[in-house]
């Protein structure tokens, strides 16, 4: 019925212990079973007989199976497994871990991430452009942004601070303020982007640099706080689109008149509404006339608008007593990004001016109260002056020619310097012009009519010529009709030199004409026995520029007392130091319409120091003129004791 070899090879195919051992001929006692159903079917008289014959075939065939070669049962209570290659196993296993892990990390990361994971490092923004320009050249930077997380942005506001010198002209996407300056973008879903390009001017100075710089400003979903990210990019000004062009002599005789022409190359009609010539401040150089004249806020500056074809004409002299070797300057094109000129002006272009100074045959010099460049004067002072001349050549100079030009502030044809009252022991003539109406033009002129060796100056002869000049005071007119605050005085001399005339200029003496403000201090005594009662006032008169920033200060000596009681102050306010016996009298402002102001008060000497000499300190006065920025320094007189 069943064949020996099938049954054997399907049980050693199944690796089993004893129990599947049972199992196996379990399977076969049923299958047999169900065979013997059928054939009882067909023989039931024979059912039990044949039943018994085939149980006992059954067995035997199962021995045959299991018996051992000599005929004996193997033992098979023990059954072993058969064993597999470990490596394969484990590499299998480490197969599917690494299937699985893998798996999780993506469905963590992209489906079950939680909307509310945010980092700010998610959020980004740049901003990219050209890092070296042109003056004046439209240039476009464009900034970008990107949410690269999946995390909503709200309130999102993106702000640009542009650098000083750049000028707006237009962006890919409207600004939302005035100052162009800001985008409200709203929200910013997760893994969105955008960019917005904004287009301009830059200027500055040539080689300086200039920086925009960003910010995104925003909320994170779920985030009440605000966030902001930020980034710059620095801007080169590296070139300038014009040239500046300077034609000038290259060598010159000390103490004669230079001239420059100045102009930018390459500038439009409409560059010239915002460029302008500087010459950088030199004492040894004095402007002594221009075309077009000189700004009238900033000394030595000329506007090129100002100026006919884009030309600057500028005349001066070169102080040789001020030179070491030979004369220079430095000259710029300055201009600025529009008509406000709220900053200073950037530097397009610099060049340097060097000439070379020739010894000149007649070396001249004119003095004004000590000085031969500048100083401050007072209505009410007066100007000594002195010229020198000399021959420090080996030929004669003739017919010489010597005049001092005072330039001085005027009210109508009426100038602030007193003419009728000039002292002048050589008669000078005087000529009078009026060149505008607040200014006044006088003129002192010697030639061999008031000095008869100024026919001819022979080698190393000297000549000086003296005068004094007033300048009127509160006394002689009212002040507050003149409203400048300057006066020049400058020495020109013509002379010949083997038949060809010359003409040498000085540089002109520039004296600041500071307010008329003085100082009086007085002192009353009352005797109470031994003891002194000093009742002091300190007296301020003004009526020529207003003042401010007035300060005045004493120190008082000895054994005293002060009488709080007896202070009487005009103006201002008093401090009065007692620890150290200092006071202190400050005033913010005095207008010139307020010409006094006093101040009082009182102090007992209660016992007397026999080497005590002065009851106060000189008093020290300091204030500021507001039309000259000048600063004036006074002192006024000290109390003394014991009568003196």
């Amino acid at each position: 019925m069943f064949k020996k070899k099938n049954i054997k090879k399907e049980v050693e195919e199944t690796d089993v212990e004893n129990n599947d051992h049972k199992f196996v001929k379990k399977e076969l006692f049923v299958e047999e079973s169900e065979k013997e159903e059928e054939t009882e079917k067909k023989n039931k008289p024979d059912r039990k007989k044949d039943k018994q014959e085939h149980e006992k075939e059954i067995s035997e065939k199962l021995m045959e199976i299991y018996e051992n070669n000599d005929g004996t049962m193997p033992d098979m209570t023990h059954f072993e497994k058969k064993k597999r290659s470990s490596f394969i196993r484990s590499l299998f296993v480490l197969l599917a871990a690494c299937l699985f892990l893998a798996g999780t990390a993506w469905i963590g990361f992209f489906v079950l991430q939680p909307k509310s994971h945010f980092s700010e490092s998610g959020v980004i923004i740049s901003v990219s452009g050209e890092e070296k320009v042109k003056v004046g050249e439209v240039q476009r930077y464009r900034v970008r942004y990107r949410n690269a997380q999946n995390v909503d942005l709200t309130n999102v506001l993106l702000q640009i601070r542009y650098p000083e010198g750049f000028i707006f002209t237009e962006a890919s996407r409207n600004p939302t303020n005035e100052a162009k300056g800001e985008w409200i973008l709203g929200g910013l879903q997760g893994q969105d982007s955008g960019y917005i390009d904004i287009y301009g001017k830059m200027y500055g100075t040539v080689g300086s640099q200039q920086s925009f710089r960003i910010f995104l400003n925003y909320k994170a979903e779920n985030f009440n706080s605000e966030f902001q990210k930020a980034d710059s990019l620095v801007v080169e000004i590296a070139e300038s689109p014009y040239n500046l062009i300077v034609e000038a002599p290259e060598q010159i005789v000390s103490g004669s008149e230079v001239e420059l022409t100045i102009y930018a190359e390459q500038a439009s009609a409409e560059d010239l509404e915002n460029l302008a010539v500087e010459i950088e401040s030199n004492a040894s150089f004095s402007v002594r006339d221009s075309s077009p004249k000189q700004d009238q806020f900033v000394e030595n500056r000329w506007n090129l608008k100002d100026a006919e074809g884009g030309k600057v004409t500028i005349k001066g002299v070169f102080d040789s007593a001020l030179l070491e070797e030979d004369g220079n300057l430095v000259i710029r094109l300055v201009g600025w990004k529009d008509e406000d000129r709220s900053v200073g002006g950037y530097v397009y272009k610099s060049q340097e001016y060097l000439v070379k100074i020739l010894e000149a045959d007649l070396i001249s010099n004119l003095v004004i109260n000590g000085s031969s460049s500048r100083l401050t004067v007072q209505p009410g002072e007066t100007l000594n002056g002195t010229i020198v001349l000399r021959n420090s050549g080996e030929t004669p100079l003739k017919k010489v020619v010597a005049r001092v030009v005072f330039d001085a502030p005027a009210s109508g044809k009426d100038s602030i310097l007193n003419w009728t009252a000039i002292d002048n022991p050589q008669n000078a003539d005087i000529v009078g012009e009026q060149l505008s109406v607040g200014t006044r033009r006088g003129i002192l002129t010697w030639d061999r009519d008031q000095i008869l060796d100024l026919r001819q100056i022979d080698p190393a002869e000297e000549i000086i010529a003296d005068f004094s000049l007033p300048i009127k005071s509160a006394e002689d007119v009212d002040l507050i009709d003149y409203v400048g605050s300057q006066i020049e005085a400058t020495l020109e001399i013509r002379y010949e030199l083997d038949g060809e005339n010359k003409l040498i200029s000085s540089a002109p003496i520039i004296m600041i004409l500071n307010s008329d403000a003085d100082l009086e201090v007085r002192d009353e005594i009352e005797y109470n026995g031994e003891q002194e009662k000093h009742t002091m006032t300190w007296v301020i008169t003004n009526s020529f520029h207003e003042l401010k920033d007035i300060k005045l200060e004493a120190d008082i000596y000895g054994d005293i007392e002060w009488h709080d009681e007896d202070l009487t102050v005009g103006g201002g306010e008093v401090t009065y130091d007692e620890a150290n016996k200092k006071l202190i009298w400050k005033i913010e402002k005095m207008p010139t319409t307020l010409d006094v102001i006093a101040l009082q008060f009182s102090v007992t000497l209660k016992s007397k120091n026999p080497s005590q000499t002065n009851l106060t300190s000189k008093v020290i006065f300091e204030a500021t003129d507001t039309i000259t920025n000048e600063q004036i320094l006074m002192m006024g007189k000290e109390i003394l004791l014991n009568g003196e």
